[in-house]
């Protein structure tokens, strides 16, 4: 399970299996042009992991845009079960 809680405008909402989180990643560009991200931080406990970061990419208006976030992880199994994103503008 993969849910996004972040202002509106990017918010891409839950979304559950390998194939529909996938979806989410390979859409990505087309949410933010030619983006980059960057990771700031990874703290890991047990089976729970938090990763800060940042993603820019250039605005419609060819300003400099930037999303801040963090994803807050369960581990099951030995493979993700839970991501939580938390981000904003």
């Amino acid at each position: 399970m993969f849910e996004h809680v972040a202002p509106a405008s990017v918010s891409f909402g839950r979304h559950e299996g390998q194939a529909a989180v996938r979806a989410v990643w390979e859409s990505m560009d087309t949410h933010f042009p030619g983006y980059t991200m960057d990771i700031l931080d990874i703290f890991a406990s047990g089976n729970q992991a938090c990763c800060r970061w940042v993603i820019r990419w250039k605005a419609e208006d060819g300003s400099d845009a930037a999303l801040h976030g963090v994803d807050v992880i369960t581990v099951r199994d030995g493979k993700i079960a839970e991501k939580l994103t938390y981000g904003t503008l």
